[in-house]
């Protein structure tokens, strides 16, 4: 499964990448901005992604100029309830940190989640993470009661909040509400719910486009 929107592609992580997140998630650059700071070896990345390679996990790596430069995710969906109970993203690609296409990338996978029937989003950051504090508050994340002092810090996004705070982002950057979703003919067995989600949401009218490839 793609996402694509602009010159951005979120491509959904498969078992082929899962080494490259994972030797990206161990440089110091990317674990020191994370509550869990251990080594993770190839068999603990292996677990790791047997575990989230479902329908209640949306992992991507983020794609522009043909080329990776980090990861998207929204983990721990609950679809019955509308709630992501987590959420983030690291870039690898130092060019990028602050840059449109990784505004575009998170614009993408929330767009996507409150398409697919979405209520709340959840997120943490790191107390002492002020880029990406600045960041998610621009997307109308707000933090949440009693978590002024805790250090890995609970932050909450409403459907009304997000769509109010991003509005001038994306009327200056000219971005488009419409997003295109590339399904394969391959698509892993335990997605398809995803798929039958994103068929629904473009009967409906809600800003996304389908296509059939094969990739």
């Amino acid at each position: 499964m793609i996402l694509e929107r602009g010159n951005v592609r979120l491509v959904r992580l498969t078992e082929e990448y899962i080494e490259l997140v994972r030797q990206w998630r161990n440089s110091p650059s990317i674990r020191n901005t994370m509550e869990y700071r251990e080594e993770i070896t190839p068999e603990m990345q292996k677990a790791w992604f047997a575990k989230v390679d479902n329908v209640n996990n949306n992992y991507f790596l983020i794609q522009t100029a043909g080329k990776f430069i980090g990861l998207i995710y929204g983990s721990d969906i609950d679809w019955e309830s509308g709630v992501t109970h987590n959420g983030g993203i690291f870039i690898w690609d130092t060019a990028y940190l602050e840059s449109v296409e990784i505004m575009e990338a998170a614009l993408m996978l929330t767009d996507i989640g409150f398409i697919m029937g979405m209520r709340v989003n959840y997120i943490k950051i790191l107390r002492d993470n002020a880029r990406s504090i600045a960041f998610n508050k621009s997307m109308g994340y707000k933090l949440l009661p009693g978590q002024e002092d805790v250090y890995n810090q609970r932050y909450e996004l409403l459907e009304e909040d997000y769509f109010k705070a991003t509005e001038k982002i994306r009327q200056h950057f000219g971005f488009s509400k419409e997003l295109r979703v590339f399904l394969t003919e391959s698509e892993h067995a335990i997605r398809i719910t995803l798929a039958d989600k994103l068929r629904e949401a473009s009967q409906e009218g809600k800003n996304v486009s389908l296509e059939l490839v094969n990739l």
